[in-house]
């Protein structure tokens, strides 16, 4: 197959949009409310964890078995704020605001990451990101704003109407 084109990238990357979907709905209607988030959260990465460990064995090799504390320090900094806290945060909104709001969230990430590498990388960009970008953030805004309602698109009732 030639670069870009390989079937079975693309029907990943469909289960995983089509999972990440699923996923959101059924926590909602299921699992919020029922269960505590940070007991959502750390199930999650567990049974992640767990379902990944197998692989990562067999295509890279057993883990090492001493680690510099600096990379302790990494490895529990990267899963318990950057993942952890993260998905604890995104258990939270799935209970507060919906599945379909919560989702939004992931909107914004090619956002910040681009942000993030011009900021810290010294990145540029052309105007079709600015474009996408500003897309990306106008559609976000427009998903979240409430509709006119009649009364307020005509004005106050009139004191007639009291």
């Amino acid at each position: 197959m030639s670069a870009g084109k390989s079937v079975a990238a693309l029907v990943v990357a469909v289960l995983a949009t089509a999972g990440y979907a699923v996923a959101s709905v059924v926590t909602r209607a299921r699992i919020s409310g029922r269960v505590p988030n940070l007991q959502i959260a750390a199930v999650q990465l567990v049974a992640g964890a767990m379902a990944i460990a197998p692989i990562a064995w067999v295509t890279t090799g057993p883990p090492p078995t001493h680690l510099a504390p600096v990379v302790i320090g990494a490895l529990a900094a990267l899963g318990l704020l950057g993942t952890g806290l993260a998905f604890l945060i995104y258990f939270t909104l799935i209970a507060r605001v919906g599945a379909t709001n919560a989702s939004m969230v992931t909107y914004l990430v090619p956002v910040v990451g681009l942000t993030s590498g011009s900021v810290f990388r010294g990145e540029h960009f052309g105007a079709n990101v600015f474009a996408g970008a500003l897309l990306l953030i106008g559609g976000v805004w427009l998903s979240q704003k409430q509709p006119m309602t009649t009364t307020a698109a005509i004005g106050p009732p009139r004191a007639s109407e009291r």
